[in-house]
């Protein structure tokens, strides 16, 4: 009976590392796809880069110029404006799109992640006001400081808060926690009570150009998934259609800047 218990043991186990093996061997290779995609857009982006940014800079300079010179409220004058508008847009998605392909230089040190939840919220605490979103953070006085760019970080949760915000629309909570996994880990988690990401959208929120922004470039949390990666982090998604979503990071204490 027990050389039968433990051959039993030894199937489970044996199931139970070929599954972490395949799920492991999954993620890596997704992980590979996603660089080499990356690289393809990086070298596309730095070739036309320079010669889109040049004829927008001159279509927004032209844009101001017509409507400083038509009178305000005619058609003339609103149309300047959506021209200069549009041009800041564009040249937003080719700044994101920069920063999505080229490797970022990280400038790490020892972090507070209180101070910069607590900064990165007071940073949308107008725009969550006006919206009757309320903001909820207690800082957790025993987190250890972790390695990291304090920017980049801040750039990374203002993303969450801001795509947490258009989801919610008006009068919802966006809640935030850190906490420590394990020794080397630490663990921040952005919670909204929004409409929530539909089940097919769930594996594509992190592809660059997806977005179900209506004015959106789809880069956000593209962007968002290369600065985790850069700190040799993780961030997931879940969520239920109609009831909000979560969004996790998973950060080492010791951070070493991935290539």
């Amino acid at each position: 009976m027990s050389a039968l218990a433990a051959v039993l043991l030894a199937t489970l186990l044996a199931f139970f590392w070929h599954q972490r093996y395949q799920r492991s061997h999954r993620e890596l290779l997704d992980a590979m796809k996603r660089k080499e995609k990356l690289v393809a857009m990086g070298h596309l982006a730095a070739g036309v880069a320079h010669e889109i940014r040049n004829p927008l800079s001159s279509i927004k300079g032209l844009a101001k110029y017509f409507a400083e010179r038509t009178p305000a409220g005619g058609e003339s004058h609103e149309l300047a404006q959506v021209m200069a508008k549009e041009a800041d847009r564009l040249n937003r998605v080719v700044s994101e799109l920069l920063e999505l392909v080229k490797p970022a230089h990280l400038t790490l040190q020892a972090v507070n992640l209180n101070d910069i939840i607590t900064h990165s919220l007071n940073l949308v605490s107008q725009d969550a006001q006006s919206r009757e979103i309320q903001l909820r953070f207690t800082a957790n006085e025993t987190l250890k400081r972790i390695q990291a760019d304090p920017d980049r970080l801040t750039q990374v949760l203002l993303n969450l808060y801001l795509n947490a915000i258009h989801a919610i629309g008006r009068q919802g909570t966006i809640s935030v926690e850190a906490k420590e996994s394990g020794t080397d880990r630490v663990i921040i988690t952005v919670t909204d009570n929004g409409k929530g990401i539909a089940p097919d959208q769930l594996e594509a929120i992190f592809t660059p150009y997806f977005t179900t922004k209506a004015d959106g470039t789809g880069l956000g949390l593209a962007v968002v998934q290369n600065i985790i990666e850069q700190h040799g982090g993780a961030i997931k998604v879940k969520s239920i259609e109609g009831k909000g979503a979560v969004f996790t990071i998973w950060l080492p204490v010791i951070a070493r800047q991935q290539d």
